[in-house]
């Protein structure tokens, strides 16, 4: 019996709680969305196409042509809001109360586009600075007991080393 992809079933992954698993929820959205080929809308290189104007309400070709790109338009819109919706799914009640509170609008719903999201969960969730130098200090004993190579350890330092920097 063939295997069944993943197209249509959910996110094989946790929901993004906070700054601890951003990494791992990080890399595996990525990896959802660029199968899903929304990744471009996070990345802003895709821009809506452009509406066509009719100068002859008379001929029927500007007419079809004028309806075609509202439709490209609107699948396009579609697509994006898709990425958002995703996006946000895939975090835990808490982180989306957050990102619903930033942008509200008045009727309940919010404004976000997939880059500005993508970057506010980064910018939000990302560990920096002595937040960061913890958690890593405080895996050393963990890392011990696995018996790492050194190689690992020298990585671990450096690591430590660019943070303390900051």
């Amino acid at each position: 019996m063939a295997r069944k992809r993943y197209r249509n079933r959910p996110f094989p992954f946790a929901l993004l709680r906070d700054s601890t698993n951003y990494q791992q929820w990080a890399t595996s959205m990525k990896d959802a969305l660029l199968r899903d080929h929304l990744w471009v809308y996070v990345l802003g290189d895709s821009s809506p196409p452009t509406a066509y104007t009719v100068t002859d309400p008379a001929d029927p070709k500007q007419e079809e042509q004028a309806f075609e790109r509202d439709q490209a338009i609107h699948r396009w819109q579609a697509k994006e809001d898709q990425c958002v919706g995703r996006i946000a799914l895939m975090c835990s009640e808490t982180v989306q109360r957050r990102i619903a509170h930033v942008k509200r609008r008045d009727d309940g719903t919010t404004d976000w586009k997939p880059k500005e999201l993508w970057d506010f969960l980064a910018e939000k969730y990302t560990e920096r600075g002595w937040i960061a130098k913890w958690r890593l200090v405080d895996r050393l004993p963990e890392l011990r007991l696995k018996k790492i190579g050194v190689k690992e350890v020298e990585a671990l330092f450096s690591r430590m080393d660019g943070l303390i920097s900051q």
